[in-house]
């Protein structure tokens, strides 16, 4: 079974990633835009399989500098997975390729450690 596994930076919250312009319309935020610029580099460094089938993706969030223990778990994937079609890891993020979803919280191990985020995508095949 192919799998990708690789590590990111934590990024913005998804209530954090739009800002809308004066003229009304939207527009990602300086924080987002820097944040997926960062990612592409790390991303485009990867050796990435050819997927014959969906994904499932498993995000670990390790906490640490950075995470605040009180932020929503929920706003975590929607930044890396953009990030992951943008780089053309994945062709879309829709249902049709993303079939399963996990992500996990784990506590900092210590207080110096920053966080990061752990992704593994996988074969679904089932």
């Amino acid at each position: 079974m192919k799998f990708l596994q690789f590590f990111l930076t934590i990024p913005p919250s998804v209530n954090k990633i739009w800002r809308r312009s004066k003229n009304g319309g939207m527009h990602r935020s300086q924080n987002y835009s820097k944040w997926i610029a960062l990612s592409r580099i790390t991303l485009k460094a990867l050796e990435i399989p050819e997927w014959d089938c969906p994904v499932e993706i498993t995000i670990v969030i390790h906490g640490g500098k950075t995470w605040r223990s009180n932020r929503d778990i929920d706003n975590v994937p929607k930044g890396i997975l953009d990030a992951m079609v943008l780089e053309g890891i994945l062709i879309d993020d829709n249902c049709e390729i993303v079939r399963k979803l996990i992500i996990e919280y784990r506590p900092p191990e210590g207080r110096k450690t920053d966080a990061v985020v752990e992704i593994t995508v996988r074969e679904f095949c089932g």
